[in-house]
C-alpha cells in the first residue's frame, strides 16, 4: 500500500518540480489551455517511467542511454510551451536532466551512507524511497536556480532566500531520519503516508505563498517607480509649457517691436534702433528655444539642457537633423525617452568634480529607415565597482521605462561604458 502511494507521490512531485523549473527558467509562457498544458507534463512523466522504473534494480548501459535520450527529448518538447530560443531550449532540457540525475545520486549516496533506517529494505523498496527523497533534492536545486537567476532583483531579500530554502532542506532531513519502518504494520504505514503528504503540502504551499508575496513586492516597486515617473512627466510637461509660453510671448511682442522700429526709422533715430535691437536680441535669446526643429519636445528639452549646461560649465555639443514627419513615436513617448536620457547624462556629468572635463555630445537624426538618439557623456568611471555596476549601466529608474518603450516600437537601446565616458543610443525603425 505504502509502496504504491509513494510511487504515485513521486510521480506527482516529478511533474510539479518540472513545472516549477520551466516557469523559473522561461519568462514567457505561451497561451495554452491549462488541461493541455498539464497533460503534456503528465504524458511526459508516464513515458519516462517505463525506461527508468528498473534503473536502480538492474543497472545497464543500454537503460542509461535510453533514459538519457528519452528524458532530454521529452523535456525539450515541453519547452515549446514557452517562447524562447533554440539554444535556450537545449540548455534547459539538458540542465533539468542533470539536476534530476544528480538529485538521485546524492539521495542514494546520502541514504545508504548516513542513514541506517532503510538498510533492511529490498532493492526495489529502497529505490522507491530514494526516488521520493530525490524529488525534494531536485526541488531544492530548482529553488537555488530561481534565486541565482533573480539575484539582481532587489525584491529578492536575504530573508526570502533563507525562508524558501529552509522547507525543502528540513523535508529531506525528516525523510532521511524516519525512525518508524515504512514497510511495517498498518499504523506505521498510515503514519508514513501522513508524514510524506504533509511534507509535500508544506513545500508546495510555502513556495506558492512566498512567490505570491514576492509578486506583491514587485508590484509595489513598480507602483513606486510609476509614481516617480509621473512626477518626472509632470516636470517635463511644465518644462514644455514654459518654453511654449515664452515662444508665444515673443511672437506677440514681435509686432510691437516692428512698430517701434518703424517709428524710429521714420524719425531717423538710428541710435535708438541699434540699442533697442541689441536689447531685444538678448531678450529673445533667453526666451526663445535655442533648438528649432519643429518638434516641441526636442526643442524644449534640448534648449533647456543647453541652458543648464551653460550655467554649470558643462560642454554641450548638439548635432540635430530631424524630419519631424518621420519621427515614428508620439510626443508622450518621446518625452519619456529623450527626457530620461538627457537627465541621466546631466546627472553623470554633475558627479564629476572640476577640473576634470565634463562634456555631453547629443545627436538626434532621422534617416529614411531609422530615428536615432545618440548621447555620449562624461562619466566618473573611477567610482565604478562590482556592487554598483548594475546601477551605473542602468542608472536612473527611468531607463527601465526607456528600454520598455523602445522595445514596444521594435527599437533597440544600446550602451557602452568606456574609460571616463558613457555612450548610449536609441534606434527606432521608421515604418513606411
Amino acid at each position: 500500500m505504502l509502496a504504491t502511494f509513494v510511487q504515485i507521490v513521486t510521480e506527482i512531485l516529478d511533474i510539479l518540480v518540472c513545472i516549477f523549473y520551466f516557469n523559473t527558467i522561461f519568462s514567457k509562457k505561451r497561451h495554452v489551455p491549462f488541461p493541455l498544458y498539464i497533460s503534456g507534463f503528465i504524458i511526459a512523466d508516464l513515458i519516462t517511467v517505463i525506461p527508468s522504473h528498473y534503473f536502480f534494480a538492474v543497472y545497464t548501459m543500454q537503460k542509461t542511454i535510453i533514459l538519457l535520450v528519452t528524458s532530454i527529448t521529452l523535456y525539450f518538447l515541453l519547452t515549446f510551451y514557452y517562447e524562447t530560443s533554440l539554444r535556450h531550449r537545449i540548455f534547459a532540457s539538458t540542465a533539468i536532466y542533470v539536476y534530476g540525475s544528480s538529485a538521485e545520486l546524492l539521495s542514494g549516496y546520502f541514504l545508504t551512507t548516513y542513514s541506517n533506517h532503510f538498510l533492511h529494505l529490498s532493492v526495489e523498496q529502497l529505490d522507491i524511497i530514494i526516488q521520493l527523497v530525490s524529488k525534494f533534492v531536485w526541488f531544492l536545486f530548482v529553488i537555488i536556480t530561481k534565486i541565482l537567476i533573480n539575484r539582481k532583483n532587489s525584491t529578492y531579500s536575504l530573508k526570502y532566500n533563507i525562508t524558501i530554502l529552509i522547507t525543502p532542506i528540513f523535508s529531506i532531513l525528516i525523510l532521511a531520519n524516519i525512525h518508524a519502518p515504512l514497510y511495517a504494520d498498518v499504523l506505521e504505514t498510515i503514519s508514513g503516508i501522513i508524514v510524506i503528504a504533509g511534507l509535500i503540502i508544506i513545500n508546495v504551499v510555502n513556495y506558492i505563498m512566498l512567490d505570491s508575496l514576492l509578486e506583491i513586492n514587485a508590484l509595489r516597486e513598480k507602483e513606486r517607480i510609476m509614481e516617480q515617473q509621473i512626477l518626472f512627466q509632470e516636470n517635463k510637461y511644465n518644462q514644455i509649457s514654459t518654453t511654449y509660453r515664452s515662444t508665444r510671448k515673443i511672437l506677440h511682442e514681435v509686432k510691437r517691436h516692428f512698430f517701434y522700429i518703424q517709428e524710429c526709422a521714420n524719425q531717423k533715430n538710428y541710435d535708438n534702433i541699434k540699442q533697442y535691437l541689441k536689447t531685444a536680441i538678448v531678450d529673445m535669446e533667453h526666451s526663445y528655444s535655442k533648438i528649432n526643429t519643429g518638434n516641441l519636445v526636442i526643442d524644449a528639452f534640448v534648449s533647456s539642457h543647453l541652458t543648464l549646461a551653460e550655467h554649470e560649465h558643462i560642454s554641450y555639443e548638439t548635432d540635430i537633423h530631424v524630419n519631424t514627419e518621420l519621427i515614428p513615436i508620439d510626443d508622450y513617448t518621446l518625452c519619456i525617452i529623450l527626457g530620461n536620457l538627457l537627465d541621466n547624462s546631466m546627472q553623470e556629468c554633475r558627479k564629476i568634480q572640476p577640473p576634470h572635463p565634463r562634456s555631453i555630445k547629443l545627436e538626434i537624426f532621422t534617416s529614411n529607415t531609422e530615428f536615432v538618439i545618440h548621447i555620449i557623456n562624461s562619466s566618473d568611471v573611477e567610482k565604478l565597482n562590482d556592487s554598483d555596476m548594475e546601477y551605473k549601466l542602468y542608472h536612473g529608474y527611468g531607463l527601465e521605462n526607456v528600454k520598455n518603450l523602445t522595445k514596444q516600437f521594435n527599437g533597440t537601446y544600446m550602451f557602452v561604458q568606456e574609460q571616463n565616458t558613457y555612450d548610449s543610443a536609441i534606434i527606432i525603425p521608421i515604418n513606411e
